[in-house]
Formats: structure tokens, C-alpha cells, sequence
């Protein structure tokens, strides 16, 4: 597992945030955002123009080309792009006007501007980088973020976002730049059931669904990249293959449907033992839901199943698609000849109330 954010020791020269990029590669400092670093097992020193500091850092994790931001007055270093990573997001906010029943980050009253730094790191980042944008619900403030965005794509139309929102926010004033920025973005929107009550049973917001659905409108009559996404819970597993029909006939112009495994974070935590899914034991939802979609040429994805919990014709829809920083491998998993292809196990999972049938494959 790797840390985003470390605790650093050092002489600063400024107590202003600011953005470096750390290189074993030799530097000239005639940048303010190349720092160098010389490192010894787990102890990690930095040199840059604003000062010097260190940190420890795990031998198997690299810090080499990683952008990261630095907040000198509380000593924290945040690993912003990580160069060896295979998913890097910007955290806008904690805030959400959802509370989802089994939302993994249950929302805080915190929201993070940093627009200005954030730029900065985007400029360094590699051509054509992937960025996700989540929260908290990215678009609370929506104006600030697509004016952040704006400012990107204008010096780095390269770039391509994956914002994660609740399509709550969305309104036909937002067209245009909806438009302008469609072969940029893909939206990632939770939808949870094809039943309006029982989505916004789930979301915990009475009328989500049905705002939902003009959002989605929306996005398709701007031309946007749209993929949806469903976390599998006792809730909703009996309604798959209605939802996979809905979506077949009514929102067919998506990229994709993703069906996701339950995370053990916030409320799904509190909640494991009435909403965790046992598809090592019983993935019939699941299979019916699959063949429906597939019978509207709807591409289905499974993040966060561990591949010894799916039956063995779906391992190709089957995503690694759980955060380095957060993907751990079970003592089980030590020997199976598809560990390379397997996405892993939450950090979190609960090894005595998770999966009943697991093993070697």
C-alpha cells in the first residue's frame, strides 16, 4: 500500500503551499518546481529552491517524477500525480448533498481550494494523463470547478478528466461548456436502480433520481462521454436485470455500465452485514443483469471484484480498477497464477465477514 500524504521534517524558506516535482535526473533549480532527492532505505531527503525537508517512505513504493504539493505550515507533503500510479485524482471537496448508504467517504464539511496549485501540478503532468476529479460532490460549486477546468484545457487540451458526480447540479446553463469540453471529460454518474424510490432510498435524497435523469439528458444532447456506475448492494441486486433493461432501452447512449463491488469504509462499515453481496456465493443478479446489457450492446465492467469471486466467462469485463494505495493482495492470493491480471482486495475488506469461496486460480 502507498501514502498519498506524509509528514515531512525540514527548513523551508517560505510558508506557502507550493507545487515540486522530484527527480533523481539532474536539475539546474532554474525552475521553482524541480526538486531533487537522494534516498537511503525508508528515509527520503528533498532539495528544492524553497528549502530542504525528508520523510520515510516504504522501500517498495517510488517517489521518482511524483508531483506533489507542499504545505510548509503543517508540515504535509501531498502526493498529487504519482508518476508509477494507476490512478490519480484531485479530492475537491468532502462536501455532498447525498448520503448514500453505502458511501465509502462519508461527506465532511471541507472543501479544498487549492484551484490554483492544482494547475500548476497539471501542468507538469504527462501528455494525455488521465486525472479523476471526485469529492464530496465535485460540482457543490460547480462554477469554480469549470472555470478550473477551462484554464487546463486552454494551455493542456491533452488532458482528459474522469469527474465523479451525482448529476445533481447539472442545468441547461452549463450546455456550452458541457459542449466545448465533451472530448475532454468522461462523467462517471452512480445510478442505482431503474426504481425512482429505490434509488433515492439508497442516495438518501428524495427527487435525486428524477433530477438524475434530466442531468443524463443533458449530457447526451451536448454529445458528453457518459459512464455509469452501480455499487451492488442487498438493496438493489434483485433489480439488476431491470436496471440493465432500463438502460438498454432508455440511456444506450452511455460508454459504459459499470457494476461495482462494495467497498469496507464510512457507512458501508456501519452497514457491512445488510448490504455486502456474497458473488463468490451467488452472482445470478449479476449474470442476468450481464446478459441483458449485452443483448442491447451495452459494455459492461466489473470493477472491484477480485477475479476468484466472478465466474470464470466474465474475468475479461473484470477491471483493475481499485487504487494502488488502497489494493492489497490475501495470503491466498500469493500463489494464484492470476494475481498479475486481478485487481486485488480493498485494503479494508473484512477477511472474516467478506467472500465464503475464495481461492487459488
Amino acid at each position: 500500500m502507498n501514502k498519498l500524504r506524509l509528514n515531512i521534517d525540514g527548513r523551508m524558506k517560505t510558508d506557502e503551499p507550493f507545487v515540486i516535482q522530484i527527480s533523481s535526473k539532474p536539475q539546474t533549480f532554474n525552475s521553482n518546481f524541480c526538486a531533487s532527492y537522494a534516498r537511503q532505505d525508508e528515509k527520503v531527503q528533498v532539495w528544492c529552491i524553497h528549502g530542504e525537508f525528508s520523510f520515510t517512505l516504504s522501500k517498495k513504493d517510488s517517489i521518482e517524477d511524483d508531483i506533489c504539493i507542499v504545505f510548509p505550515e503543517t508540515q504535509q507533503l501531498i502526493r498529487q500525480y504519482r508518476a508509477h500510479s494507476n490512478s490519480n485524482t484531485l479530492l475537491i471537496t468532502e462536501q455532498c448533498d447525498q448520503t448514500c448508504l453505502m458511501c465509502s467517504q462519508p461527506p465532511k464539511n471541507k472543501f479544498y481550494d487549492d484551484y490554483d496549485l492544482y494547475i500548476q501540478v497539471m501542468k507538469l503532468t504527462p501528455v494525455k494523463s488521465v486525472i479523476g476529479i471526485s469529492g464530496g460532490e465535485p460540482l457543490l460549486e460547480k462554477n469554480k470547478l469549470f472555470l478550473f477546468i477551462d484554464k487546463i484545457l486552454a494551455i493542456r487540451p491533452d488532458l482528459q478528466f474522469h469527474i465523479l458526480t451525482n448529476a445533481q447540479h447539472f442545468g441547461m446553463e452549463d450546455l456550452s461548456f458541457i459542449k466545448n469540453t465533451k472530448n475532454n471529460i468522461v462523467w462517471c454518474i452512480p445510478l442505482y436502480s431503474s426504481n425512482p424510490t429505490l434509488h433515492d432510498d439508497i442516495v438518501c435524497k428524495v427527487g435525486a433520481y428524477k433530477q438524475l435523469l434530466k442531468s443524463l439528458n443533458i449530457l447526451f444532447v451536448a454529445g458528453s462521454i457518459v459512464e455509469l456506475r452501480t455499487v451492488l448492494i442487498k438493496q438493489n441486486q434483485w433489480e439488476l436485470p431491470k436496471l440493465a433493461d432500463f438502460i438498454g432501452k432508455h440511456l444506450s447512449l452511455i460508454l459504459n455500465w459499470s457494476i461495482m463491488q462494495l467497498e469496507n469504509e464510512g457507512y458501508a462499515k456501519m452497514n457491512w452485514q445488510s448490504l455486502f453481496v456474497d458473488t463468490s456465493i451467488d452472482f445470478s443478479y449479476v449474470d442476468q443483469a450481464i446478459t441483458i446489457a449485452n443483448n442491447y450492446n451495452i459494455i459492461t465492467k466489473l470493477y472491484n471484484f477480485p477475479l476468484c469471486t466472478i465466474p470464470i466467462q466474465y474475468s475479461n469485463l473484470s477491471c483493475q480498477s481499485i487504487s494502488d494505495w488502497k489494493r492489497i493482495y490475501l495470503e491466498d492470493c500469493r500463489l494464484c497464477h492470476e494475481r498479475k491480471n486481478c485487481g486485488g482486495f480493498f485494503k479494508s475488506y473484512p477477511r472474516n465477514s467478506g467472500y465464503q469461496s475464495i481461492g487459488i486460480l
